[in-house]
């Protein structure tokens, strides 16, 4: 009965106070509701911040053993392990102990006297929704009265992000202190630009190279680097900053070498290169067969792929084993390697096939480049014994007229009109099977092969002139280089003019980007330096404006100055 009493009471009390009721769980939904953010709306891209430490950066006669650091952000605990070092290097570990948007850093207590150390977080921290640090911060502080405040910074070129190694040079500098463990590390920005602060005066060797790498000992065959255009820096009580230190990095070339051969019949066949590299040469090439016998041969390198070489022997082979043997490979001067020796098979069943073209193999369109150009390359499935006079012919509004392709290699012909080709207009290459001889006699299936060629809108060349600010023109033998912003990278080089003025004309339409190079090997490109034996690169500064050139215009650029 009591139970049955008490459930009257209650009806009766909801039904007496239903609205009341009804505000009342209205407001507690609102402010439960209030404190969750909103859905939807743009993703947090806003890198961490430093909003404090303590003791501050800049503090003298530092004696405790403990740093605390306070971010905008809950940090991701996951990404502080690698985000924090100090410097100059300590004996004993620090201990990076997290906290939410709280780090504390334990310090050992052999802290050297009237000494400045630097605590570097790296853009490897990263905040809980994954955003990390935008560049490199520095926290400074000192045992002692007094605080290094030399600098060194720069920028760094090359593709992806960078970091910069920096040591200091206490006896002579030799190419052993670029494989050693840094003495300071610094994350370059997304735009390349690094920085050291509170430096002590002395020498310094810097080394610029892929941010994966920071930290690491430098293995040059793995990772992007870079030297700078000098081997030493030194901060003085004259000279506490130094700046403009531009570094590029590039990855290092593997040893030449021969990535396979691809024989194709008892005379010929294809050798690939892991390199593709100008104007290959071979003092000597030859093939040894199963009977020991040295057979020569004659070997072309293609202008398309320059990895490829085309081999053709003198005599038929013997089906069997044999051993392609190359000796003293040279590119423009250099020599490569020695010798190169590869074996290969040759097969009875080899190339039955009829001759095809293997590019192009359809329709193509083409720009006129405003001369005679440009040249079509045609690749064949196999070496060409020879043409006849009357093997190509080019239709165009119902003009049919002979033309006479330049021979390449054995497999590669380049056509063009005698007067070019005309802007926007539509072409038929007609070529005879029976004007045509192979190494194996076998030419075309069909007599009439066609390849149809569109003509587009003809390329523009327009023209730049300027002049270099004295302090760039000074350098030695500076070149001005224009490098082409579109996917096909186009470099032009120009010497300066008496006058330290620049005229680069015939420039294909397009954006560029000036480069200036302190050409001292006279190659006239850039030359990033050696270890083996050290060598600093040459200097080189990229202006950061882009320029676009318009057909039959001459761009002034009026004078280039460091900014």
């Amino acid at each position: 009965m009591n139970h049955i009493f008490f459930l009257k009471k209650w009806d009766l009390f909801l039904h007496l106070h239903k609205n009341n009721i009804n505000i009342l769980f209205f407001i507690i939904f609102f402010s439960c509701a209030a404190i969750s953010p909103p859905s939807g709306g743009p993703e947090d891209e806003i890198p961490p911040e430093l909003i404090s430490s303590f003791p501050e950066s800049g503090a003298l006669l530092f004696k405790g053993n403990k740093i605390e650091l306070k971010f905008s952000e809950y940090i991701d605990e996951s990404s502080i392990s690698n985000a924090f070092s100090i410097y100059p290097k300590l004996d004993d570990e620090m201990k990076v102990i997290y906290d939410n948007k709280e780090i504390l850093i334990e310090l050992p207590a052999n802290l050297l006297e009237d000494q400045t150390y630097v605590i570097s977080i790296s853009s490897k921290l990263k905040d809980e929704r994954g955003v990390f640090l935008d560049k490199t911060k520095q926290i400074a502080f000192s045992t002692g009265a007094i605080i290094d405040n030399g600098k060194i910074e720069g920028k760094v070129y090359g593709e992806g992000y960078h970091s910069v190694h920096l040591w200091k040079v206490k006896e002579e500098l030799n190419d052993s202190i670029f494989f050693t463990k840094p003495l300071y590390v610094s994350d370059a920005d997304q735009n390349g630009n690094f920085i050291f602060n509170y430096l002590s005066k002395g020498k310094y060797a810097i080394l610029g190279l892929e941010r994966s790498a920071s930290g690491a000992i430098l293995n040059t065959s793995r990772m992007a680097h870079g030297l700078s255009p000098q081997l030493e820096y030194v901060l003085t009580d004259d000279k506490l900053i130094i700046s403009d230190i531009y570094i590029k990095t590039s990855r290092k070339e593997p040893v030449f070498n021969i990535d396979y051969i691809d024989w194709k019949a008892n005379r010929w066949g294809s050798i690939f290169f892991n390199l593709g590299l100008d104007k290959i040469s071979f003092e000597e090439i030859f093939i040894i067969d199963e009977k020991e016998e040295k057979k020569y041969v004659n070997y072309y390198q293609s202008n398309v792929k320059k990895n490829e070489f085309l081999i053709i022997s003198n005599e038929k082979l013997v089906p069997g084993k044999n051993e392609l043997i190359i000796k003293n490979i040279d590119s423009n001067g250099k020599m490569l390697t020695n010798e190169i020796k590869i074996s290969f098979i040759v097969r009875d069943d080899q190339d039955k096939e009829p001759l095809s073209i293997l590019d192009p193999y359809s329709k193509i369109t083409i720009n006129p480049d405003g001369v005679s150009g440009p040249a079509i390359p045609f690749l064949f499935s196999k070496p060409l014994l020879s043409l006849g006079d009357s093997a190509f012919f080019l239709i165009n509004e119902n003009d049919t007229s002979l033309i006479y392709p330049d021979l390449i290699t054995p497999r590669q012909i380049n056509i063009f009109p005698a007067n070019g080709w005309k802007e926007k207009n539509s072409y038929l290459v007609k070529i005879l099977s029976n004007q045509i001889e192979t190494i194996d006699g076998k030419s075309f299936l069909d007599s009439l092969i066609f390849i149809e060629i569109d003509s587009g809108k003809k390329l523009g060349y327009g023209s730049l002139v300027g002049k270099l600010d004295d302090s760039i023109s000074r350098k030695i033998n500076p070149i001005i280089g224009l490098k082409r912003m579109e996917i096909d990278s186009i470099m032009y080089f120009e010497k300066l003019k008496s006058n330290s003025r620049f005229e680069i004309e015939n420039i294909l339409e397009g954006k560029y980007k000036i480069l200036v190079i302190s050409d001292s090997d006279n190659n006239n490109d850039f030359t990033g330096g050696s270890f083996f034996p050290l060598k600093a690169s040459e200097w080189f500064y990229e202006y950061p404006d882009t320029f676009q050139i318009r057909a039959n215009w001459e761009i002034d650029v009026g004078q280039i100055e460091k900014e």
